[in-house]
């Protein structure tokens, strides 16, 4: 009786060097930009901070959805298309739609940042996290000897 050959077959492949490719650089054309998910809203909806300083609520497209290895999650950098024809938000609450065409990997973003596509933002906080300094406070000498 033949012993398991699956396994080995499995190692040939492996062994042959499976090399993955990598897909070509996705950049955004006219109407587009890159954006990081915010929230998960549910029924494929998500509000995204847009690198234009705009909040805008993104639909993620059926093509995208069907992909079994792609997970969109907080964090996740992408590129998202504008509706046209869409005025912007009727009230107040309301965000501005938009469509999501690309989901970026890891090294994409990377690759991205270093031809200066995506900015990085700085944190949200201010540099004094929280304190105030006056120039008195700078002014002031200390007594290392006293504490």
């Amino acid at each position: 009786m033949p012993k398991n050959d699956k396994k080995k077959k499995n190692a040939a492949k492996s062994r042959k060097g499976s090399i993955e490719s990598k897909r070509e650089l996705p950049l955004a054309d006219q109407d587009q930009g890159y954006a990081i998910v915010s929230e998960c809203c549910g029924n494929r909806r998500f509000k995204l901070e847009c690198q234009d300083g705009i909040n805008r609520m993104g639909h993620l497209r059926g093509a995208i959805r069907k992909r079994k290895k792609t997970w969109l999650k907080l964090g996740s950098w992408l590129i998202y298309a504008e509706r046209i024809g869409f005025t912007g938000p009727r009230r107040g609450k309301d965000l501005e739609k938009c469509d999501i065409i690309e989901i970026l990997a890891d090294d994409e973003v990377a690759r991205l940042r270093g031809l200066g596509e995506i900015q990085m933002e700085q944190s949200k906080q201010d540099d004094n996290c929280g304190f105030e300094f006056t120039e008195e406070d700078d002014m002031k000498e200390i007594n290392f000897d006293d504490i």
